[in-house]
């Protein structure tokens, strides 16, 4: 699974704990920055904590944008977190 995926993944099951009280904003923001990736061309990759979306590190400020996911794109099911191909149903 690409690594992007799986910190969205993650992001969400945090994002639910956090909505539940089962972890603190601090700690949630602790694990948000375990998710950063550093991708092929060096750039820092992180998820926003409020939104969930997808920032790059521009070497002065965060810019919006989708990462460079694999070639092969699969969507998430929203609901059990697998992962299946883009045109299935």
């Amino acid at each position: 699974m690409d690594k992007f995926r799986e910190a969205e993944i993650k992001y969400k099951e945090l994002k639910e704990k956090r909505d539940k009280n089962e972890i603190t904003k601090d700690e949630f923001i602790a694990e948000l920055q375990k998710l950063m990736i550093k991708d092929e061309d060096g750039k820092l990759w992180a998820l926003g904590v409020s939104s969930g979306k997808w920032h790059y590190y521009d070497g002065s400020k965060w810019i919006p944008k989708d990462p460079p996911y694999s070639a092969e794109k699969n969507i998430i099911c929203p609901y059990c977190g697998f992962e299946n191909p883009e045109n299935s149903i």
